[in-house]
């Protein structure tokens, strides 16, 4: 057969088209969401709906009571299949206050805090017609190491956190030294 084209299109909520006589699929989209209908109009006025069940997702992350800066926390929706939570993703990089338009659903978040391990998740209900509104708290910090650093014989200053809780070691590549001094040999 032949491919269909599109012979038109609207942003309005209610569109109203004037179309030759014939079979027609409309389709209405939503962000991720949409829905088809196939229409048949026989030269007389023709009034239809098409209702898409969706709703949207606008995300933001915490530690504790404050609210973490736009630019250092980031989301990936992800839709389950099966007993994989996150199955198949949606969509990833979605900042903070962002509105993302979804089929209605239950949708797994993941939500990045800075550059490391921060990481947070979260199984959200997305309702037909709302806009679903999610934080997601943290349990993490920024932490900046200040110290003294004594040169000896030219050798290397190494440096590692603890975490107390999983009794693990994390080395740390760089240290920026905000403050305190470096002395060498006298």
């Amino acid at each position: 057969g032949t491919r269909p084209s599109i012979v038109a299109r609207s942003t309005e909520a209610e569109p109203h088209f004037t179309l030759a006589p014939g079979a027609y699929v409309a389709t209405v989209t939503y962000g991720f969401a949409s829905a088809s209908k196939r229409i048949v109009m026989g030269g007389q006025p023709t009034t239809d709906t098409l209702r898409v069940a969706a709703g949207a997702l606008k995300l933001a992350g915490a530690v504790g009571d404050q609210k973490i800066p736009p630019g250092q926390v980031t989301f990936s929706v992800f839709v389950p299949v099966g007993t994989n939570s996150e199955g198949r993703l949606v969509r990833a990089g979605i900042k903070t206050g962002e509105l993302l338009r979804l089929p209605e659903g239950t949708y797994h978040v993941v939500s990045t805090y800075g550059e490391s391990n921060a990481i947070q998740r979260a199984d959200l209900r997305v309702e037909n017609g709302k806009v679903t509104e999610a934080t997601l708290n943290h349990r993490a910090a920024t932490v900046t190491l200040s110290h003294t650093v004594t040169a000896v014989n030219d050798a290397p200053v190494l440096a590692a956190v603890s975490d107390l809780t999983t009794q693990e070691d994390t080395a740390i590549n760089s240290i920026d030294v905000l403050t305190g001094t470096v002395a060498g040999p006298t």
